[in-house]
């Protein structure tokens, strides 16, 4: 429910079964010790986060389970200590900023994420906007090798028939080639 746990601040870990169907808006704001966050996984189940769910809490890293469909606006965001994600879900549909910050007026500010898993059965998604923000760490992705729909090269990520560039990460230094595998169509800023 919303604000169930909300400022429970010695709370420093918990389980959400995979029977949970929806975390609720702000459920765990403001938990400032709470560290980690294990989600029972069950391919069949789906599962809501809702805005802001986590929001301000303590959480070092942050693991995407198979039934994770739905994460609205900044449910992981303002949780400093994310330097990495590991996304397992089969069925993606993520808000912008899910693990940035909110300014004052509901805008994506700093994201702090520098590392992204995507394993094997994650559909494409719009990996720009969902870890995005003003201040955007992000500099290393990594895919399944199983995975269908997406490809690394140099740090670089494509779709698989490499006909699109997804991602070029901002910090990115020297010369950039764009491969004459299938026609590129940048995104990003190259």
């Amino acid at each position: 429910a919303k604000g169930a746990f909300a400022k429970c601040t010695l709370l420093t870990e918990v389980t959400i079964p995979f029977s949970v169907e929806e975390i609720g808006e702000q459920a765990f704001y403001g938990c400032s010790s709470l560290a980690k966050v294990n989600f029972i996984s069950d391919e069949d189940a789906d599962l809501v986060i809702k805005t802001k769910a986590f929001y301000n809490c303590a959480l070092g890293e942050l693991v995407i389970p198979e039934n994770v469909h739905k994460i609205e606006k900044f449910a992981f965001g303002g949780n400093k200590n994310i330097n990495s994600v590991e996304v397992y879900s089969s069925s993606v549909d993520f808000d912008e900023g899910i693990v940035a910050s909110a300014t004052s007026a509901g805008k994506v500010s700093s994201c702090y994420v520098e590392e992204v898993y995507i394993g094997e059965k994650v559909p494409t998604f719009d990996i720009n906007s969902t870890f995005s923000g003003d201040k955007n760490n992000l500099v290393r992705i990594n895919v399944s090798e199983k995975n269908p729909n997406f490809k690394v090269v140099d740090n670089v990520l494509y779709n698989t028939p490499m006909e699109t560039l997804i991602f070029y990460p901002k910090n990115k230094a020297g010369e950039f080639v764009v491969p004459e595998i299938g026609r590129a169509s940048c995104r990003e800023r190259v």
